[in-house]
């Protein structure tokens, strides 16, 4: 019995073509043309043309060239449209004969693919990837090793099991992302912090703030408890909304409706139906595991993740907002540094006319800044003092008229760099009585929970 070593299995994949034997035994490839094509470019798969062949009938290609076209993977790309070409390739072979010391030449042939998915609708993997055909017909990029992206257009650096993108590092212990200012995710794709239309911060005067421009903060999240007004919160990826775990203890998802996109909450529901305001329920709470109100509320880790029942989607009128990591060494808070408040909570604003509006129904927003820590000192249960410094930050007007209020918790503070906005806090407590002389807002500082809620964010 004479044995041969094994004829090649080629492997066809839109118009990627593979042979998975020692290169050394291919003869020559053969492209037999059935119907009209003008021309056939032969390309490695990193892109580089080979070279552009007028077919005359069949195409007969040398070894010397077919060489050329194999990768490490004994990959290459012929470039037509085979949608409209209809013919075979054939290869022809030598084998060996392990017993007799003798050979011979066979041939292999593959058809062309005929309304191939990959080809039809023009799929273009970058960066080395390979369009790939899953049993229920979708398309979708295999790439390679540290390549990411919808189409492979994104390199990166592996850390554990992230390819971190947007040149960003790895963490000390290799097992996260440590991304760029500016953008974020747990593999740094998101671009964050940014919005279409800029929000016009001219005052120092929410208690006492003023109304935003419309769609100004698209980061801003309005929850509601069944009809009721609840809190705020931020959209930080597709999936997820941070806001204070004192809006969420205790409660279950079912109770809970997010709008994003929101100015006027009165005309939040025709918004909705003409497609600038979106409305989601939710899959998950979240509450830091180290968020207790027993035996007492002392608010120490006032923070949740709300996981979304469905993806939002970015909008002109819906963005994603930065959370500034713990180090960096580009922006620094300091003490009376401007920041931002914003949310639809109480204004307690006595009108002209005598009428006295509780809560608004127009997104405020507020310019605060922030303040010493003595000035959050006066917070106490049992002579114990609450404000945490390590935990906390403490912010408000210097002459404390200005001040978030019921029903703005959970909602950011923020920082402006480079024309995009990170928070840098939450909205956490304060004094019952809004804007009280001698008595500043409180916020949970979310750099010391940054690992925490990156852990949850969606790659």
């Amino acid at each position: 019995m004479t044995l041969y070593s094994t004829e090649p299995q080629i492997i066809q994949n839109g118009n990627i073509i593979c042979v998975p034997i020692n290169v050394t035994s291919l003869k020559a490839i053969v492209i037999n043309v059935s119907s009209s094509v003008d021309q056939i470019t032969l390309k490695s798969i990193d892109g580089r043309i080979v070279n552009r062949l007028t077919p005359r009938g069949y195409l007969y290609i040398q070894l010397s060239i077919s060489l050329l076209l194999f990768d490490s993977q004994k990959c290459f790309q012929i470039d037509l449209d085979l949608s409209n070409v209809t013919g075979h390739i054939q290869f022809i072979y030598k084998l060996e004969s392990i017993e007799s010391n003798t050979n011979t030449i066979q041939n292999h042939s593959i058809s062309f693919p005929i309304n191939d998915p990959c080809t039809t609708r023009r799929i273009k993997c970058k960066n080395g990837g390979r369009c790939q055909v899953s049993s229920n017909g979708q398309t979708k990029c295999l790439c390679p090793e540290n390549v990411t992206g919808t189409d492979c257009e994104s390199i990166g650096v592996r850390c554990s099991d992230l390819i971190c993108i947007n040149q960003a590092n790895c963490s000390s212990d290799n097992r996260s992302c440590v991304c760029q200012l500016g953008n974020q995710g747990r593999d740094c794709s998101t671009r964050c912090g940014e919005s279409y239309i800029q929000p016009n911060i001219s005052s120092d005067r929410i208690i006492n703030g003023e109304t935003v421009v419309k769609n100004s903060w698209p980061y801003i999240v309005y929850i509601q408890i069944g009809e009721r007004s609840w809190c705020g919160g931020s959209l930080i990826d597709s999936w997820n909304v941070l806001t204070a775990a004192h809006c969420t203890y205790g409660r279950h998802t079912h109770e809970f409706i997010l709008w994003f996109g929101v100015h006027k909450l009165d005309e939040r529901i025709n918004e909705m139906n003409m497609g600038i305001v979106e409305k989601r329920s939710i899959q998950q709470i979240i509450n830091h595991p180290n968020y207790t109100i027993y035996p007492v509320k002392t608010y120490e880790n006032d923070l949740a993740i709300l996981r979304l029942s469905q993806s939002v989607e970015e909008t002109a009128y819906i963005r994603y907002l930065c959370i500034l990591p713990p180090i960096n060494r580009i922006i620094d808070i300091h003490l009376d540094d401007q920041v931002e408040i914003i949310g639809w909570g109480y204004i307690n604003k006595l009108l002209s006319n005598g009428t006295f509006i509780r809560q608004t129904n127009e997104l405020q927003q507020a310019m605060i800044r922030i303040l010493p820590d003595y000035d959050c000192m006066e917070y106490k249960i049992d002579d114990q003092i609450l404000f945490q410094s390590k935990y906390m930050i403490c912010a408000g007007s210097k002459d404390y008229k200005t001040d978030s209020c019921q029903g703005d918790s959970g909602g950011p503070l923020m920082i402006k760099y480079n024309s995009q906005w990170y928070a840098i806090g939450l909205v956490s407590f304060g004094s019952t009585e809004c804007a009280k002389q001698g008595a500043a807002g409180v916020y949970t500082r979310l750099s010391m929970y940054y690992e925490w809620i990156y852990q949850y964010m969606i790659p």
